[in-house]
């Protein structure tokens, strides 16, 4: 089988992991072109409360694809998922979380919404936040 075949996959079953990776059958998906807080990363809202923005980007991709059919493909296989894109509903999932303001985009084509959701103050540009990206670096290093 050519990896296509292997990383198509339709389903109304199946699983949110984090705000970026989501499991359609066996098969684990990292979203692509975007990057969102990992789970128990703690974030400062503006009123200076602290939440776990992780969590809350969990939640989001959940509420995205509530009720629908979930698409996904990829090609690129790392360690034990496959980067790609997944749809919801007909709606690319990695656009949506940047939208939505709880991903941040790690690619040029995400870029001018990602701008969108930070002056609107959506989701994680409410407050305060270490991308994801430093905040698993800061991990290592305790």
């Amino acid at each position: 089988m050519d990896i296509q075949t292997l990383s198509a996959y339709r389903a109304t079953s199946f699983e949110v992991l984090s705000g970026d990776k989501i499991r359609v059958g066996k098969t684990t998906y990292c979203l692509k072109g975007i990057d969102a807080p990992e789970i128990g990363q703690i974030c400062r809202h503006g009123n200076c409360r602290n939440y776990d923005c992780g969590h809350i980007a969990k939640t989001a991709i959940m509420d995205l694809t509530a009720g629908s059919n979930v698409k996904c493909s990829g090609s690129t296989k790392q360690k034990s998922s496959m980067i790609g894109s997944c749809e919801a509903g007909g709606f690319d999932l990695s656009q949506n979380m940047v939208y939505t303001g709880w991903a941040l985009s790690t690619e040029p084509r995400f870029a001018r919404i990602q701008t969108q959701a930070k002056a609107k103050k959506h989701g994680l540009w409410k407050g305060n936040f270490d991308t994801s990206w430093v905040w698993r670096e800061l991990q290592k290093q305790r």
